[in-house]
């Protein structure tokens, strides 16, 4: 009996550790847990998309799920594949080309998508966007359209266009710049966090929600 008692209560911490330890490294892809479980029934399918192929869905939030689904090197391949887009849609001179260049670069190195090198990876982008104000003179719109989206300025104006969209129920924002960019309102912070996919590409946690904001009714 007592080997028994003892053999259960082994097994019984065996299994908290093996629950703990699955809890803590099962992904997370969307604080909207239908969005969240369709990624991850789907995952192997979205696993080797295109940019193109990935700008065809209709919501931001699952754009953003399925990204936060993606290996390193994929994240990488996205997004060079994004700043190619936007150098065709941009005159630039030759001193924004070179900037460009080295960011591209830095990108194709892909270990900066890796979660291991998470704070430089927030430190090289945050020198980037400051760089980008002070040496080229880039507006916050500008800069928001080259790397707070995967979607080029004209892909985002024509989702708004043919789809009208109200409060998302995803975690997609850290500032109100972005959901007024996207026409969606303010930021809500609060009520969700979850890493990455936020501000210049994709290197900030995510921690709130875009709201529209009701007129008073006078």
């Amino acid at each position: 009996m007592k080997n028994y008692l003892k053999t259960f209560i082994v097994f019984v911490i065996s299994l908290t550790i093996f629950n703990t330890i699955n809890a803590a490294t099962d992904p997370f892809y969307s604080c909207d847990p239908v969005i969240d479980a369709w990624v991850k029934a789907n995952k192997n399918e979205f696993s080797n998309i295109s940019r193109t192929e990935l700008v065809k869905f209709t919501s931001v939030e699952k754009q953003m799920a399925i990204f936060r689904s993606f290996t390193p090197q994929r994240k990488a391949q996205i997004w060079n594949d994004k700043i190619a887009a936007f150098l065709s849609e941009q005159t630039l001179n030759e001193k924004e080309i070179k900037f460009i260049v080295e960011i591209t670069s830095a990108i194709s190195l892909e270990n900066l998508f890796d979660a291991k090198n998470k704070k430089t990876f927030e430190l090289v982008t945050e020198a980037w966007e400051k760089r980008m104000k002070s040496e080229l003179g880039w507006s916050q719109n500008k800069i928001m359209s080259f790397s707070y989206s995967w979607m080029t300025e004209t892909e985002l104006k024509e989702l708004f266009t043919t789809f009208f969209l109200q409060s998302s129920s995803g975690c997609i924002c850290n500032s109100s710049y972005w959901c007024l960019w996207i026409n969606r309102g303010v930021c809500a912070i609060g009520g969700c966090s979850i890493g990455g996919e936020c501000g210049f590409l994709g290197s900030k946690q995510c921690q709130g929600m875009c709201v529209t904001i009701e007129e008073p009714q006078q």
